[in-house]
């Protein structure tokens, strides 16, 4: 699930849930960390009358690397497996080019084959550090 401009990696209501294993798979690379937008100044102008959105958008970035963080931890812990590529992706986010997406498909592929017994290995795993909700979450 996409969690859009709200919350870019909708980790927050799966473990308000109580849910102890997830499997995230991202398309940014490992280590990749989210800018601030250089277009705060249109969104203040486009969206004027939703200051919340605009809000959301100028921190958009910084919601993303505090999950992201939030997400490692989780990986470390062996609450989480996290799926995304080891480069970064050379398409755009509105790519158009047939070969470029058709690579981006093998490459997901590829990847995704090579992480697939760790993966098994996890889902398989029954003991997991307890998640107490009564404690803060990692965020």
């Amino acid at each position: 699930m996409d969690g859009g401009v709200a919350d870019p990696i909708p980790i927050r209501p799966l473990l308000a849930r109580g849910l102890k294993k997830h499997v995230i798979v991202l398309t940014r690379n490992k280590g990749y960390v989210k800018k601030a937008s250089k277009l705060n100044w249109f969104f203040k102008h486009v969206f004027k009358d939703k200051p919340e959105l605009i809000k959301l958008l100028r921190n958009r970035h910084q919601r993303y690397n505090e999950t992201m963080q939030a997400l490692i931890n989780m990986e470390q812990r062996n609450e989480a497996f996290i799926i995304q590529p080891e480069q970064p992706l050379a398409a755009s986010r509105i790519e158009k080019n047939s070969q470029k997406l058709e690579s981006l498909y093998e490459q997901g592929y590829q990847e995704a084959e090579k992480k697939f017994p760790a993966l098994q290995h996890f889902l398989e795993r029954t003991q997991t550090t307890p998640l107490h909700m009564d404690k803060a979450t990692p965020f």
